[in-house]
Parts: C-alpha cells; structure tokens; sequence
C-alpha cells in the first residue's frame, strides 16, 4: 500500500513538473513569435514602397445614382468601401491622376465584394497625357484582388477599364 501511495506521488510530482515545463516552453515560443511578428510588421513599414495613388484625383467614365459617388474612396487606403459606380452602360472606366508621371511596377485593384464579376475582364492602361492610353496589363478571370505586377513603366494616369455591356465598380486602387 505504501509504495503505491509513493508511486502515485511521484507520478502526480512528475506530471506537475511536465506540465509546468511544456507552459514555459509554450510561453517562450508565444513570446518569440511576437518579437518576429512585430520585426516582420516594421521591416515591411520601412522598406515597403509608398502607394503613390493615395489621395490623388480621380475621374469616373459615368455615374450610377446613389452609389460609388464619393470618387475619392477608390484611393483612400480602405480596401473594403465603394471606390466607384458607373452606369451600367458598358465601357466604363475610372482614371487615377499621379499629379506627374511616375515609375511604375505594380498595380493593386480591389473588387468590389458584390457582384465581382462585373469587373472582369479589366484592363489596365497607362498614359503620361490623358490620350493615347496603351494597355500594360489585363485581368480576364473574376478576382478579389488583382495585383497587376512586373510592369517597369512611367506614366501619370492609371486607367482601369472593363468592356461587357454591364456596371463598373472597384472598391480601392494602389500603386507602387
């Protein structure tokens, strides 16, 4: 009986001290995954290019009443709003003003959540004069986000276009 009594002691003893080392190793790790995470979060602060179409001027190709009419939203940094509405006419288009032509090498739309697939196909056209727009790069499959990558060219005006007979809208635009 008394070394049964001894055995169960021990046992309890050792599942304590087990149970108390695997929480300091849990803590510990916990720990250190909050120090990277924050140095991970500061790095990409640091070194990450600005998004050069934040607060800049937009014009839309028509207007849809009573949605999307605050243009301003498509370049205010929240990915979540209704950047813009056109009509449904077709052929809609919203421009971003750069203020003066730009080194360009990515371009990040945001759909809008509802009904993305008015969105596609979406093409991404630049100019330095507000004419002449040439095509750098396309979106054919419905998408979220579309981060249009890769382009190495300089212009002032971003414009994103859709072709189907439909509405236009987009939740947020960044450029880099």
């Amino acid at each position: 009986v008394g070394s049964t009594l001894a055995a169960r002691l021990l046992a309890n003893r050792l599942g304590r001290a087990l149970f108390a080392r695997y929480t300091r190793v849990a803590l510990a790790a916990a720990g250190v995954l909050a120090v990277v995470s924050l140095i991970g979060n500061w790095a990409s602060s640091k070194f990450e290019k600005p998004n050069i179409a934040l607060h800049q001027r937009v014009e839309v190709s028509s207007q849809y009443g009573g949605a999307g009419e605050d243009h301003t939203l498509l370049v205010d940094g929240d990915r979540t709003n209704l950047g813009f509405h056109t009509d449904c006419q077709g052929q809609g288009w919203v421009i971003v003003d750069l203020g003066a032509p730009k080194k360009i090498e990515k371009v990040v739309v945001y759909n809008r959540t509802e009904f993305p697939e008015r969105a596609v196909p979406t093409y991404l056209e630049v100019s330095n004069a507000h004419q002449n727009f040439r095509v750098v790069a396309e979106k054919k499959e419905v998408y979220d986000k579309w981060s249009a990558t890769g382009l190495n060219t300089q212009a002032r005006y971003i414009k994103l276009r859709n072709a189907p007979n439909n509405c236009f809208h987009l939740a947020e635009v960044e450029v880099y």
